[in-house]
């Protein structure tokens, strides 16, 4: 089975296509038949003829993803071939992926679901505060919740009946703990988050598994101290920088918050750091602004055109890609074993001993 993104809709095109079609071919085709966005980071679901191939199309917010699977002895059991687009839940596509019939199967809740009712409608609480005595107040356009005084929960107020109204960050907290339920949280789904918490989940996981789940979470949870345009910012951030992880963003949050540069520790730096020069803690890179002894926090940019040391006897053209040298602590030209920082905006003589370098910048193409 794929792991697909958390809240993700799910479109199953119930008639076949041209299997000779690629990815951009099936994202026309979604637009023109389906009605679909094909870059909206939907689930687009493709079957054959036979219907013994399924090509499951979406955009991961760096590109359009296409997965393709055949049953070796069996066919997938899909809807009667009518012209239209049938909406299916994370459960019932894991069902059919794996060539069950998913009209058998049920989606349940993972995650429990704590809630107060006021006049014929549920509204959610953080999980923290499940089965806590609460007060609920009623206004003409909001339910506000409070426990022992303090609001604990604000909800646009329903006039519907039997209406359960929710915000999906109650439940990061619980889901914390249980990472495999992301794709199954019922309160997830159809959660509208900038592209950019896509592709950051993909990279995580790509690059950890299943830890990369959980972290993914945390960077979700960042949401509950901030606006979700600053995490989304950061999240932008962190993987221009190709700082994939959970602290990455959290120290651009932070530092965002605080309008200031990201804070690096340097407790790894044995006899600290001197201001201008460079520092890679984890998946972060950036330039001290201050000295730092080992074991102090300084603040370093992360961005911006500084002169660093460079290795020795190395000549580099403007332009160039530059990477990090973090046991010698130098600039280089090589790859391997080092972390690209970006780019030498000026060339260096191989008799300089700095070179100045356009932090986290993509050369040009052909360079």
């Amino acid at each position: 089975m794929i792991g697909l993104p958390a809240g993700a809709r799910i479109l199953l095109a119930t008639k076949p296509v041209d299997f000779r079609k690629g990815a951009h071919s099936l994202a026309a085709l979604a637009a023109e038949v389906l009605g679909a966005d094909p870059f909206s980071g939907a689930v687009l679901v493709f079957r054959s003829r036979r219907a013994d191939l399924v090509k499951i199309l979406l955009w991961d917010g760096s590109g359009l993803v296409l997965v393709w699977k055949q049953l070796e002895a069996a066919a997938f059991r899909w809807p009667a071939i009518v012209d239209g687009v049938a909406r299916l839940t994370p459960v019932e596509f894991a069902a059919l992926f794996d060539g069950i019939d998913w009209r058998r199967v049920q989606a349940t809740r993972e995650i429990p679901k704590p809630s107060v009712r006021y006049r014929g409608n549920d509204y959610s609480v953080p999980t923290a505060h499940g089965f806590q005595a609460v007060v609920v107040k009623g206004f003409v356009d909001a339910v506000v919740i409070l426990c022992d005084g303090t609001p604990i929960a604000r909800h646009a107020r329903s006039y519907g009946h039997g209406e359960f109204v929710y915000d999906p960050l109650h439940y990061l907290a619980l889901l914390e703990t249980k990472p495999g339920a992301l794709d199954q949280a019922a309160a997830l789904q159809g959660w509208a988050l900038p592209p950019a918490f896509q592709h950051l989940r993909h990279l995580l996981e790509a690059r950890m598994g299943n830890r990369g789940k959980r972290e993914f979470i945390q960077v979700l949870r960042l949401l509950e101290i901030t606006t979700k345009e600053v995490v989304a910012a950061a999240v932008s951030d962190a993987i221009h920088l190709g700082a994939i992880g959970f602290d990455a963003v959290r120290q651009i949050v932070l530092a965002r918050i605080e309008r200031r540069p990201a804070r690096l520790d340097l407790t790894a730096y044995a006899g600290g750091i001197l201001s201008g020069q460079g520092v890679l803690v984890g998946a972060l890179f950036g330039v001290a602004a201050v000295d730092g002894a080992q074991n102090a926090i300084i603040e370093a940019a992360t961005q911006g055109v500084f002169d660093i040391t460079k290795e020795p006897a190395l000549a580099i053209t403007a332009g160039a890609r530059v990477f990090y040298d973090n046991t010698n602590r130098r600039i280089t030209t090589t790859a391997t074993g080092n972390f690209q920082v970006g780019i030498a905006s000026l060339a260096a003589l191989a008799a300089d001993t700095t070179v100045r370098v356009w932090l986290n910048r993509v050369p040009a193409i052909g360079t």
